[in-house]
């Protein structure tokens, strides 16, 4: 698709001032925002909801688009959407619901500013934890 690119689509969800974050594998060290890779020929809007239905087992709704996030790791070139969903009310009780990919899943937790968690893209954390996730405006960060 975009030669070199690995491009994800994340969702930022947040109920009652605290933040929706999943762990993939048991001994990774971070936590990430829910979401995943893009499949080629494919839209962000469509993935970030494949992706959270998969994974979650919640239709999302309310997509905005708040981060595009661009960096290198192990000289490729990473590309994030990251939207927010406004029904984070939602995604309260998720171990009633049916997830088809939950198995990708080794831990899912809310977190509140004070917590101190290791969360991937750190600058996005960071925004969180100040108070500056501001969805009116379209962030870009490259690292």
């Amino acid at each position: 698709m975009y030669k070199g690119y690995k491009i994800r689509c994340r969702a930022i969800i947040m109920h009652e001032g605290k933040l929706l974050v999943v762990k993939h594998k048991e001994r990774s060290q971070s936590y990430v925002l829910p979401g995943g890779k893009m499949d080629p020929g494919e839209d962000p809007l469509i993935c970030v909801r494949r992706e959270i239905i998969e994974e979650l087992g919640v239709e999302p709704k309310g997509f905005k688009l708040a981060y595009v996030y661009t960096w290198k790791k192990d000289g490729k070139q990473n590309l994030d959407f990251m939207f927010s969903i406004s029904n984070g009310d939602e995604f309260l009780n998720l171990k009633d619901k049916k997830a088809t990919h939950a198995f990708e899943l080794f831990d899912i937790r809310w977190i509140s500013k004070d917590e101190y968690i290791l969360v991937r893209p750190a600058p996005r954390y960071e925004d969180f934890k100040i108070g500056k996730m501001d969805f009116d405006q379209v962030k870009f960060i490259s690292q």
